[in-house]
């Protein structure tokens, strides 16, 4: 039977809650250990059969979120899951305290009752309500998140769709497809901002319930860590900083240089070739035959699972309107079927994201006959399942890349690593969000920030070394509250640095002397900071930026222009004709007339004491304490500095001169 056929019957919850008490009444006056285990089993099997409707119900939703039929039905779900959870917990009390327990034990395994027990300690009938809030601002979120519809190339696309746009070759392209992404979410931040706010206080009002002192540990039990704690997770974290940091931004170093860029900007990241990243060569059937081959060919076992998931339609891969973003597998437990959901989207992740949702689907369709409990393994341990089917398949790459083969491997092995910081950045924030709920929207940006530059550092890459001696032109020309305004925004950008010399004389410009301003930067130095400086300061005056963008009326326009790519002199005229206005910046690599605009040309000294060498030299100089590539931690900026006023010898190469 194909996944189209599969029925769905909303549980009739009077009747359900008149079985589940039955069970309970029944199973508290068995009289012998295997009269337990038949009542166990006929529980599991009416869980069996509760848990297949809600998943038809989650997985008919996520495939598409503007169903109405299926949008009440999740609506459903939200408010009785809680309700459900109750009955099942009064179940497992029953048996985690039978007098046959020991017997149990041996039958069942030990483990089920180590689950329940996590399971028992965080729920209590006094926390249903605050659950029921806590599934709403879920699906709350997914509808959010899967009701965008981003105009780009002629075209309409929800967030998986943008993808192929993100990691474009053409780097113009890419930073504009990440604008048109960053648009979206900065239109929605309030209510972004407003669910996950909600989400931590009904999580704290769970915990403080519960007994907890915070959400920490309720989340430590709900998944199912029972071998392990959050002073674990901190030393793992600080392995991950001390051994895979220093790795992954050797990686990063190299991705620029691969790229031939001086610097490696946000938009960059995503893209690990000049020439562009391997795309999968085929449509979505295409992959799928691929795949069946190479399952057909890996074992006996596994032709044997993907035979069936194709045969029953239980893949929905294509991007479409409305569909939920990112990729799941799940279970639906009366049919004994795993389902797979993706979003192709024509970039190596399409292949990446199967391989690896087979994973969980195989692992599952081989546990397919296990009781409820024992279907999954623990929420980590499912991940050995998914991230090994995804090397096991390695030798098969060739069907979806062809040529480009190579180049796929090594995106996939680095991509293993980079995950790595950027998993733990993510940890490490969860866990000061939780032990600080009453921490507002902005100050967990400003500790993302904090944590991101802990993990992540070359994403802080405008470094500001005050090389050229030019101190005539600083913010401190300003009204007492601009200038303190100006001093919080350079503490959080740029740390303890002082602007460099470029962003000094481009921000005295627009803010000082309220003019116009062509600023010619030929090497980038500093650019994201100089725009970021901008639109922090209007966003703290309650004005509105413009970047790139004309078909919206705007307190301050940002324009770039890169005349390496076509740049129609002729329309910027008519464009600035028709803003009329002096709140304009224009940031070009290239120096143009310009009537009317103050023109700030990138004029800059090195140091005497650095000495650029060429890659070919690296390996002569690179055990030297003096070398420098172009990403640096801010001990090493503040290092530079002081070799720099003692007039020592630096070793670096070219690309440093964006940051000087």
């Amino acid at each position: 039977m194909t996944f189209e056929n599969y029925q769905y019957t909303r549980p009739n919850t009077d009747q359900l809650k008149e079985q589940l008490a039955a069970l309970v009444e029944i199973l508290n006056s068995a009289n012998t250990a295997k009269e337990t285990i038949e009542i166990f089993n006929e529980y599991n099997e009416l869980r069996d059969n509760v848990s297949t409707m809600a998943q038809l119900s989650e997985i008919r939703v996520t495939i598409d979120t503007t169903d109405k039929f299926y949008e009440a039905e999740q609506e459903f779900w939200d408010e009785f899951g809680p309700e459900l959870d109750s009955l099942y917990s009064k179940f497992d009390e029953a048996i985690f305290n039978s007098k046959f327990k020991e017997e149990l034990k041996k039958e069942i395994g030990e483990h089920y009752f180590n689950l329940i027990e996590t399971s028992l300690k965080v729920f209590s009938d006094e926390i249903i309500e605050d659950l029921k809030e806590e599934n709403k601002l879920s699906s709350e979120y997914t509808k959010l998140t899967s009701s965008a519809k981003i105009p780009f190339d002629g075209g309409e696309h929800n967030l998986s769709g943008m993808a192929k746009y993100t990691q474009d070759a053409n780097r113009e392209t890419r930073l504009l497809a990440n604008q048109a992404v960053a648009k979206f979410f900065k239109e929605n931040l309030e209510q972004y901002d407003s669910i996950y706010d909600r989400m931590i206080k009904v999580r704290t009002r769970i915990a403080k319930k519960l007994g907890f002192e915070n959400f920490v540990e309720v989340a430590y039990l709900r998944l199912r860590r029972t071998d392990y704690n959050a002073k674990d997770v901190a030393n793992y974290r600080k392995q991950i900083f001390e051994e895979i940091v220093p790795v992954v931004e050797e990686l990063k170093k190299a991705q620029a240089n691969r790229l031939g860029l001086e610097k490696l900007s946000f938009h960059d990241e995503g893209v690990t070739f000049k020439s562009g990243n391997p795309t999968p060569k085929g449509d979505r059937p295409t992959l799928v035959d691929y795949a069946k081959t190479m399952y057909k060919e890996l074992s006996p076992e596994t032709d044997e699972f993907f035979t069936f998931m194709t045969e029953n339609n239980l893949l929905d891969l294509d991007t479409k309107p409305g569909k939920a973003g990112g990729g799941y597998c799940t279970f639906i437990p009366d049919y004994k079927a795993p389902f797979i959901f993706a979003n192709f989207n024509q970039t190596p992740h399409d292949v990446t994201v199967l391989t690896h949702e087979a994973g969980h689907a195989f692992q599952v369709f081989q546990s397919r006959n296990h009781m409820p409990d024992y279907v999954w393994p623990t929420f980590e341990a499912c991940e050995i399942h998914s991230m090994s089917m995804e090397f096991l398949t390695w030798p098969w790459m060739d069907l979806f890349f062809e040529n480009d083969t190579d180049k796929y491997k090594f995106i996939h092995l680095s991509e293993a690593l980079l995950f790595i910081p950027y998993g733990v950045t993510v940890d490490e924030f969860q866990h000061w969000v939780y032990e600080n709920p009453e921490a507002t929207p902005k100050e967990r940006r400003e500790k993302w920030i904090e944590i991101e530059k802990k993990y992540l550092k070359t994403e802080n890459i405008n470094l500001h070394l005050k090389i050229d001696i030019d101190k005539d032109i600083i913010l401190k020309t300003f009204p007492v509250k601009d200038a303190l305004i100006f001093q919080e925004i350079k503490k959080e950008l740029i740390s303890d640095f002082d602007y460099n010399s470029i962003q000094k004389k481009v921000l005295a410009s627009i803010f000082k002397d309220k003019k116009a301003t062509l600023a010619v930067i030929e090497k980038g130095r500093g650019i994201r900071t100089i725009i970021e400086t901008i639109k922090k300061y209007y966003l703290y005056k309650g004005k509105t930026i413009s970047i790139n963008d004309v078909s919206k009326k705007a307190d301050f326009y940002i324009f770039t222009f890169d005349f390496e790519n076509e740049v129609n002199l002729e329309n910027i005229m008519q464009t600035l004709e028709k803003i009329n206005s002096n709140n304009i910046l224009i940031i070009s690599n290239k120096e143009f007339e310009l009537p009317k605009f103050n023109t700030i040309k990138d004029e800059y000294t090195i140091a005497k004491n650095i000495e650029y060498i060429t890659y070919d030299e690296i390996d002569k100089i690179k055990k030297s304490d003096n070398f420098y590539y172009p990403f640096l931690t801010d001990e090493e900026k503040i290092k530079i500095l002081a070799l720099l006023n003692k007039e020592e010898k630096i070793f670096s190469t070219k690309e440093i001169i964006v940051h000087l």
